[in-house]
């Protein structure tokens, strides 16, 4: 008979380890939590990486602050906060609307960084201001177009770095594994 193991999440310092395996030199890159604010600093002449800085020690922010670096690009991480508008919590309802088109992207990509290091994903609507009782089938699609993108994904495997990282994550995870 065959025993399933347990295999626990990664923490923040496995995330940071597998994006610093995974890009930390290839992209001249670094994952770095500890920050009561995510931001992201461009390289500069005076610092050899680029940082993707992420809120405290949570491993969600993590990959979240990691999914905006894909989405961005070679070009706009040439920026500082990849050259993005944020307004943040207190948008009204139109704002609220944009935040759904442009988190299409990085949340289905951070659904499947979740996957693959054993963290449960929750679509975030970032916004605890708004009643969304008056957005409740705009949110439905939001909802539905991050699945809908996550599956494209899958599909499509066009999104290398999406599909390393996932790779790398996992491998880090099943290093638990006791053999």
């Amino acid at each position: 008979m065959t025993t399933l193991k347990y295999i626990p999440p990664l923490n923040a310092a496995g995330i940071i380890q597998a994006f610093d395996a995974c890009f930390g030199n290839t992209e001249k890159t670094k994952l770095i939590g500890g920050f009561d604010e995510p931001f992201y600093q461009a390289k500069t002449p005076n610092h050899t990486h680029a940082e993707i800085q992420f809120r405290y020690d949570y491993p969600r922010s993590a990959l979240h602050e990691v999914s905006h670096w894909c989405v961005a690009g070679a070009e706009r991480r040439k920026l500082d906060d990849f050259g993005y508008w944020y307004r943040p919590e207190g948008r009204n309802l139109e704002e609220q609307k944009e935040f759904f088109i442009v988190e299409v992207k990085p949340q289905a990509y951070e659904w499947l960084f979740c996957e693959a290091a054993g963290i449960e994903f929750e679509v975030s609507l970032d916004n605890l201001d708004l009643d969304f009782s008056l957005l409740v089938e705009e949110q439905k699609e939001f909802i539905e177009s991050v699945r809908a993108y996550k599956e494209f994904i899958l599909q499509d495997r066009t999104h290398t770095q999406v599909i390393k990282f996932s790779e790398v994550l996992s491998e880090f995870r099943n290093q638990y594994l006791d053999f």
